[in-house]
């Protein structure tokens, strides 16, 4: 809108009344004479005069728009269809314009399937959402197995032996044998299965299939030393592989005080047995409390300390002393 040739104001649209486009052109007018341009795309109409509120023809525009429809066809005065895909976005009841914000914008008007806040069809390649097209998740079950018995991993007392899975850095529990991975990308992954008594394995393990992924995992026992040991703790279910045998001075009835005492322990650590032996794990044999006692003598820069009784036990991997001392020729 002008006014002596100088540009006033541009107005707002209001509505559409049949044929008619009401605009707003009010706030801050004065009275004198005003030259009004109007346009409605590419259609263009012209009025001079004081008389705003009565309606004039803009050249090109036959008629508005209907529903879901805006104005800006090919040709002037045609329409566009707004909603072509008839879905429920990108509507509007304005017929100079079509939406373009996110809560009406169809990003694909031809796929009613597509638009903002659609569901995502996983991975195909087509982003329903107009966002962008997310990855397939899974949950993952599966047990840890036996390489030898084709059954879940046991403990020497037959029950289910607790591990662990990790999958990419993320470690996971396997509780009594059994593990579930929630929300897990399909694809390839790096993983390591490991559980006390067999040897861990790793690899890139292929991840597929919606919504459940079932994979067992299968460990190899570990192998047994001839030190009656795993990874160097006393396991007794190695008695009789790779040379591992009790010693020949522990006898048929000593064995299962033995064993209770040095299930578990590290290989080579003396554990009491009684009051005058003690028991060298994992398979024997027995040393007597004298065998392990040393002797030693402290020198200080004043005199001369003299030990009378001494003593040097390694048990559980510790050093442990008992001395008395005669120090100037007195206890």
């Amino acid at each position: 809108m002008t006014r002596n040739g100088a540009f006033v104001r541009q107005c707002s649209f209001v509505s559409w009344s049949g044929t008619v486009a009401r605009f707003d052109c009010d706030a801050g007018m004065v009275p004198g004479d005003y030259n009004i341009t109007c346009s409605i795309d590419a259609a263009v109409g012209t009025k001079s005069g004081t008389d705003k509120d009565s309606p004039f023809a803009v050249v090109g525009l036959m008629e508005p728009c209907e529903i879901g429809f805006c104005g800006g066809g090919p040709d002037v005065g045609t329409c566009i269809d707004c909603n072509q895909d008839s879905d429920p976005f990108n509507r509007t009841d304005k017929p100079a314009t079509c939406w373009t914000d996110a809560v009406h914008f169809d990003c694909q008007d031809l796929d009613p399937s597509i638009y903002y806040g659609a569901p995502d069809i996983c991975m195909n390649g087509v982003a329903e959402n107009c966002v962008s097209d997310g990855p397939c998740l899974t949950r993952w079950d599966g047990r840890l197995i036996d390489a030898t018995t084709n059954e879940p991993i046991t403990a020497p007392d037959g029950s289910y032996r607790d591990g662990v899975v990790i999958v990419d850095g993320v470690s996971y529990v396997a509780l009594d044998a059994s593990f579930t991975i929630n929300n897990l990308p399909v694809g390839t992954h790096t993983v390591l299965a490991d559980a006390e008594g067999y040897d861990p394995v790793s690899g890139v393990f292929d991840i597929t299939g919606t919504p459940i992924h079932r994979q067992n995992i299968t460990l190899s026992s570990a192998v047994c030393s001839a030190s009656c040991s795993i990874d160097g703790y006393c396991a007794y279910e190695c008695i009789g592989q790779n040379g591992c045998a009790w010693s020949p001075d522990v006898r048929s009835e000593d064995i299962a005080m033995v064993q209770a005492i040095c299930e578990n322990t590290k290989s080579d650590i003396y554990r009491r047995f009684n009051n005058t032996h003690y028991v060298r794990c994992c398979a024997g044999g027995f040393v007597p409390v004298e065998a392990l006692r040393v002797p030693f003598s402290i020198q200080t820069t004043f005199r001369q300390v003299f030990p009378h009784t001494r003593t040097i036990l390694g048990v559980d991997g510790k050093f442990y002393q008992l001395v008395s001392l005669a120090v100037g020729g007195k206890d």
